[in-house]
């Protein structure tokens, strides 16, 4: 549920005696129906930082399981990196062996 950002606690309220410039109202839908829907007062500056709070927290969720991923490929490429090694040092011993 949203809760209302902006009220009459808050100094900007009492300075600009209710006119808050930052305040705006916002409509939410909590489902479908317009019959639920409810009206939230709030404060630009803390409901930006309120959703920059969650998109914060979601971009380290995503970064965490991008590097999950990242290693568990390495970890993957790992025996074909070896087997490249391997066939790369078998050829270098073969050309050595041929110009000797």
């Amino acid at each position: 549920m949203q809760k209302n950002t902006c009220n009459k606690e808050c100094l900007m309220w009492a300075v600009f005696d209710g006119k808050c410039p930052n305040h705006y109202v916002n409509m939410f839908y909590p489902t479908d129906k317009l019959e639920e829907a409810y009206q939230v007062d709030d404060c630009a500056p803390i409901r930006t930082m309120l959703l920059m709070k969650e998109l914060h927290s979601a971009t380290i969720g995503t970064q965490k399981a991008f590097e999950e991923q990242r290693n568990e490929m390495e970890k993957s490429l790992m025996p074909i990196k070896d087997f490249v090694e391997i066939v790369k040092h078998l050829a270098l011993n073969k050309k050595e062996q041929i110009e000797a």
